[in-house]
């Protein structure tokens, strides 16, 4: 194990898109599961759900608002640290 990593420095912003991405993707997924139910992968209603409020605006708002339009909330970071347990 090494902990030099040029990661960091060749590639920082980099990082910053893929912690973003992540945090999106488990609100999302949180949000789908709280209004479907656990098997909300299995549910026809979510990908209408999903093209009515992720989709159907394209880039017409900010990402800021259309998250807060799917889920309920802005960018939740305290709510994907708690789930990592951290």
């Amino acid at each position: 194990f090494s902990l030099v990593n040029t990661l960091y420095v060749d590639y920082p912003c980099y990082l910053h898109n893929y912690f973003l991405a992540d945090i999106i993707a488990w609100q999302v997924h949180d949000a789908l599961k709280n209004k479907f139910g656990s098997n909300y992968l299995f549910n026809k209603n979510v990908g209408e759900y999903m093209a009515d409020t992720l989709y159907k605006d394209g880039i017409l708002l900010e990402w800021q608002q259309i998250l807060k339009r799917a889920t309920g909330k802005t960018l939740d970071v305290e709510g994907y640290l708690k789930q990592l347990g951290i």
